[in-house]
């Protein structure tokens, strides 16, 4: 897998791919929104400082997508595979990759937090073989937590 910054040519291929059911049924804002209006966040997104955005290709192909939402020492992920890529470990490796790479740009961040919706056990999964931890259980989703190792 290769990891590289998101650009503005990811767009439609990332708005495609995020509305994808499987996506939409997992998220926890499972909101639809216009193509107009994921354009006008991706341009927002590029253009903070204390968000990262990446995607990981395998063998040329787009496979999902990681951002970190950084704020001060902890920052908040959120992964998302195309559903040709599940099952296959890309979601683990597309995370231990992305957070190197977030964690060689970001020194500061010491912690990183997910939200996950409870009946989205492979994502669950994917966190916890990536070392994430149970950080507090509410209703219908988990917070894990893992230290970034330097």
């Amino acid at each position: 897998m290769i990891i590289r910054e998101v650009t503005v040519d990811d767009g439609k291929w990332m708005y495609d791919t995020r509305n994808q059911p499987h996506i939409v049924e997992q998220s926890l804002n499972s909101n639809s929104f216009s193509y107009q209006s994921h354009q006008q966040w991706l341009s927002n997104v590029l253009t903070d400082s204390c968000k990262l955005l990446l995607v990981g290709e395998v063998e040329g192909e787009r496979a999902g997508v990681v951002r970190f939402d950084i704020n001060n020492t902890v920052s908040t992920v959120s992964i998302y595979l195309s559903h040709e890529f599940l099952g296959n470990g890309h979601g683990t490796c597309l995370l231990k990759q992305a957070t190197a790479y977030m964690a060689s740009l970001f020194t500061n961040v010491d912690v990183i937090r997910a939200e996950v919706l409870k009946k989205n056990q492979p994502s669950m999964h994917m966190f916890e073989k990536c070392g994430y931890q149970i950080f507090f259980s509410y209703e219908h989703h988990v917070e894990y937590r893992v230290k970034v190792s330097v």
